[in-house]
């Protein structure tokens, strides 16, 4: 087994990808950077969250046995 990925048809910049389990998804990471890697895409500077401060943190949801 391993996860899916691939570039989408007729479209540049669009990757479909699925882990066909839950327990394939850091498989699905590695195949994914190894696709990035051939088609020479790299991050070219760090990313800036410094927007994502001003988000509130999410609620966690209550165990359905809590709830009960």
């Amino acid at each position: 087994d391993k996860a899916f990925v691939e570039t989408a048809a007729g479209v540049d910049n669009i990757l479909v990808a699925w882990p066909t389990k839950l327990t394939l998804a850091p498989n699905l990471a590695n195949e994914t950077l190894e696709l990035l890697q051939r088609q020479e895409i790299s991050i070219s500077e760090p990313n800036d969250q410094s927007a994502l401060g001003a988000l509130s943190q999410a609620p966690i949801s209550p165990t359905p046995w809590a709830t009960l």
